[in-house]
Formats: structure tokens, sequence, C-alpha cells
């Protein structure tokens, strides 16, 4: 996805606003740099000469022009050569896409979802109710105490530590 050059700072929430398809859509700062971040230095593992955004622009302009930058280097780049990147995917869920988990929280807290991927380029896992019909999820974002798979026969096979 291309993102706008234009923007709004909401640092009540600490997010930008953007306009995409006539509806505003809102990037958390934090977000934002780690998107652009993991971005640069995959390319940069990967032989590019390019500058990493630096974590003291978050949630100014130069922190959007960072982020639109690292998103528009990594299209070019995937179209270039004609493959995807993984920096963006979840270290704790590769090898379990597809499949149903039961994950606890670092507040306790139990969560269950199918993993699937999403996005072109440089796809990142989400969160699903269920496998069938149309639509994502939420991104998974943050790190799990523990990671369980729950098989269609109802057994749990703990993954813990899998990478």
């Amino acid at each position: 996805m291309q993102y706008p050059n234009e923007f709004e700072l909401d640092n009540k929430r600490g997010e930008y606003c953007y306009k995409f398809s006539r509806q505003l859509k809102y990037i958390t700062y934090e977000y934002a740099f780690d998107k652009a971040y993991k971005i640069m230095a995959e390319l940069r593992r990967r032989g590019l000469d390019v500058v990493l955004p630096n974590a003291l622009d978050k949630g100014t302009a130069k922190g959007w022009a960072d982020f639109v930058r690292a998103n528009d280097e990594l299209i070019a780049y995937c179209e270039l050569f004609g493959e995807e990147l993984d920096c963006l995917l979840h270290p704790q869920f590769i090898g379990l896409e597809g499949k149903k988990v039961k994950c606890l929280t670092a507040d306790g807290k139990i969560e269950e979802f199918f993993v699937t991927t999403w996005g072109k380029y440089a796809p990142y896992h989400i969160k699903r109710r269920n496998l069938s019909g149309r639509g994502g999820g939420k991104p998974i974002r943050k790190n799990y105490r523990a990671v369980e798979v729950i098989n269609t026969d109802n057994k749990v096979e703990s993954v813990e530590g899998k990478k």
C-alpha cells in the first residue's frame, strides 16, 4: 500500500491520521516507526544503502516521511526482484499460519484465534476468529508469555520457544 504524504498528528492519541479511499485511518507513532525500521533494516541486510529511521522522530513529520519512504522502498524492491520480505512476520507465529492457537498474555488473559497472514510485499500475521469468509483480522503486534496450538481434535500442543 502506498501511503499519502498528507497527514495530521494526533498527539492526544499518539497517532498519525491520513486519508485512504476517502476514509480516515490511524497508525500509532510506535507502529509506524517499528514497521519503517524493520523494513529498512531488512533492505540494508540485503545490501541496499538505506538510512534507518531514528526513534527520536516518532510522532513528527520526519517520522511520517520515514514511514512513507520505507513503504515506497519496500514496494520498489519487491517489484524489482519479484519477492516478498518476511521482516514483518511475528516470530512467535512463524510456521503456525492456518492453525488455531491459545495464547497467554502478559497480564494473564487467554486469547484464542486463528493465525493467518496479510499483505502483498511484506506480509504480517493477523488474528482471525475463523478461517472461512473474507476480510482480515487484527494484526498481531504483542508478544505472548505462552503459545499453544489447538488441534482439530481439541488437543493442545505447546510451541513455546518455537521460532
